[in-house]
């Protein structure tokens, strides 16, 4: 019914609304970042590299610089001096990449404090840089454990000779991926200050402006500004590093070469070199998205290949937080109703659909467009409301498979009750047409019976007698409908099909009989007062079906005229004066079961045309059984 049907969509509307609110919950506090984090990751692998926009290089104080290297000629070299190096080894660098040509070199090096080797060296380093002129030097902020911000700032030397600077914190996630960089550092109320920009904006306004221009914060569109660059920032005042490549996307060279001048050189001509570490030992590695190797990507090329974020203008975007709260609710809600229309496995392969489609989507998106979506939250959110009506719908169906089964243990036999749960679309509670055979049976004599015996003898009597009739029917597969007092009404053919329907329930007939005499021996012998039955059987179209209150109680059970017919024959048997009445519909296939007599036609109401109607007296070629004397 419509109502019913109303009530489903509503429970299917509560179990949706509470398993996406339960995701919506858990994303909120975080339980699903890590795993979003990794689709991050999948999404740039899927991507692939990309061609660098920028020109970028970098010097890379790497393991052979600081350890010793093989020349060509297989000797072991080595640095002049061991780590910790002196000022004027960086004075030669400078040099020699200005004697190359490179536009900027960029230091993430920070030198804060004076050289206590030789302050001298900082004079020379400082008068290498100023003689460059192209030279851009890094501030580290520093996070106290209380919360509060320390800048280490240049030695003097180098302070008066850089051409720029910018400011460095390395603030790799909870998983040490290293995702983003700060464009403008806070200040001490925590508000973006444009007087402290990142390296990578110093980078930037010197290579493409020439000069510190300075940055332009708007908070209510949430972007930098840099001349005519316009950077979009994360909620949280970052920009992420649209990674072009894993670890060594832009060319690196040692530290050694560029000192020793043993390369071609040529290839700084026009660049932005970054100078810093990626050695293990100096712990500025850090893992990106294209490797799952932890510290693959020196933080040095994290730089390089932020400031080529930068200059390519290809800015990830992530969507706004209501909207994944949005694709939690709808996704979720689609699915609890998508699936609960459907089969187990139909739901299945649609709650997979889903899946796939929307991960495409997102993966689509971020390559064509560089919009980061949410993955994992709305998957999630499908799959709980899949799994959340797969629970409900299993609870359901366990507890109609449990009504059923006992339903109709009361009905039929064991065997047949395993059949129905075995194929429970076989039987449509809800009703069918069918071809089916009827029987009733009634006792005879009860009212001098009850004269004779006290209540609970008589209730002793009928309750053998009714076991023992019932297991007939039982045994011949058929189906127990109903107790009407002392009578009782079977049915073959429903709930399942029976192609022997006519000859079980004839068959029952008979044997009902032949238990009856054994019964009414034994009774004599006890001193019980005599009874006797009557039996009419019809073979016609029912309608079957669960019929009753839906909230009080429900019976399955058979109506229609061919069952009131059979009724008519077992009244039938007190004019006839017979014990088993049939119809000429069922007799139709007992023809080799059973020995029969004829009857003349008889009228019945409702009925037109007269009715065929056959007493059986007996098995075939056994003759008249002893039971089958007339009817007193």
């Amino acid at each position: 019914s419509q109502a019913r049907m109303r009530g489903k969509n509503r429970k299917v509307l509560g179990i949706g609304l509470a398993v996406t609110l339960v995701v919506a919950v858990l994303a909120a506090l975080g339980a699903f970042d890590t795993l979003e984090k990794r689709s991050l990751d999948l999404r740039f692998i899927w991507r692939g590299p990309r061609a660098l926009t920028a020109p970028v290089a970098v010097v890379a104080v790497d393991d052979e610089s600081l350890n010793g290297w093989v020349d060509s000629a297989g000797r072991m070299q080595y640095m002049p001096e061991r780590w910790i190096w002196p000022r004027d080894f960086h004075a030669r660098l400078v040099k020699n990449l200005k004697a190359a040509g490179a536009r900027l070199v960029v230091f993430d090096i920070v030198f804060s404090e004076s050289s206590k080797l030789n302050p001298q060296q900082d004079i020379a380093f400082g008068d290498a840089v100023r003689a460059a002129g192209n030279v851009i030097m890094a501030d580290r902020v520093v996070v106290e454990h209380d919360g509060a911000q320390k800048t280490e700032t240049l030695i003097p030397p180098l302070e008066a000779a850089k051409l720029d600077e910018g400011q460095v914190q390395t603030e790799p996630d909870a998983q040490g991926d290293l995702r983003s960089f700060v464009p403008l550092f806070p200040d001490s109320a925590g508000q973006l200050n444009v007087d402290q920009p990142g390296l990578e904006i110093a980078a930037l306004r010197q290579w493409k402006y020439g000069r510190p221009l300075k940055p332009v914060f708007d908070p209510t569109r949430m972007t930098v500004t840099v001349g005519g660059t316009v950077i979009p920032l994360n909620n949280d005042g970052t920009v992420d590093v649209n990674y072009a490549g894993k670890a060594g996307t832009v060319p690196t060279y040692p530290y050694h070469a560029v000192y020793n001048q043993s390369m071609d050189m040529s290839v700084f001509k026009g660049k932005v070199v970054y100078v810093g570490s990626t050695t293990g030992i100096l712990h500025d590695n850090w893992a990106d998205p294209f490797d799952d190797i932890r510290e693959a990507m020196p933080g040095v090329e994290a730089h390089a290949q932020f400031f080529d974020t930068l200059v390519s203008g290809q800015f990830l975007r992530h969507s706004p937080a209501w909207l994944e709260y949005l694709l939690i609710l709808g996704l979720g809600l689609m699915a609890s109703f998508l699936t609960f229309r459907v089969s187990a496995l139909q739901g299945v392969i649609v709650a997979a659909a889903m899946v796939v489609v929307y991960g495409a989507a997102v993966v689509a998106l971020f390559i064509t467009a560089r919009w980061i979506l949410p993955m994992v939250t709305p998957l999630v959110s499908v799959v709980a409301a899949f799994g959340g009506l797969a629970i409900y719908r299993g609870m359901v169906e366990e507890k109609q498979a449990r009504n059923t089964r006992q339903m109709f243990s009361r009905y039929v036999s064991k065997q047949i009750v395993e059949e129905i749960m075995k194929n429970p679309d076989a039987v449509k509670l809800g009703g069918e047409l069918k071809e089916a055979t009827i029987l009733f049976s009634d006792v005879r004599g009860f009212t001098a019976m009850s004269e004779k015996l006290s209540a609970p003898e008589v209730v002793e009597v009928l309750n053998e007698y009714l076991t023992a009739m019932v297991d007939v029917v039982m045994a011949n597969h058929g189906t127990l409908d109903k107790y009407v007092g002392d009578a009782i009404m079977a049915v073959w053919g429903s709930p399942l099909p029976d192609p022997q329907h006519r000859q079980n329930a004839v068959r029952t007939a008979v044997q009902m009989m032949e238990v009856l005499r054994q019964l009414q021996e034994r009774w004599k012998g006890e001193g019980k007062p005599h009874i006797d039955i009557g039996i009419g059987v019809n073979t016609g179209h029912v309608v079957a079906g669960n019929m009753g209150h839906h909230d009080f109680k429900m019976d399955y059970t058979v109506i229609g005229d061919d069952v009131n017919l059979a009724a008519r024959m077992e009244s039938a048997n007190k004019e006839l004066k017979s014990h088993v009445l049939i119809t000429g519909s069922t007799y139709q296939g007992c023809e080799d079961l059973v020995e029969v007599v004829g009857h003349p036609p008889i009228h019945v109401k409702g009925k037109a045309a007269a009715i065929e109607v056959y007493e059986v007296v007996g098995w075939k070629k056994q003759g008249r059984a002893p039971w089958a004397v007339p009817l007193s």
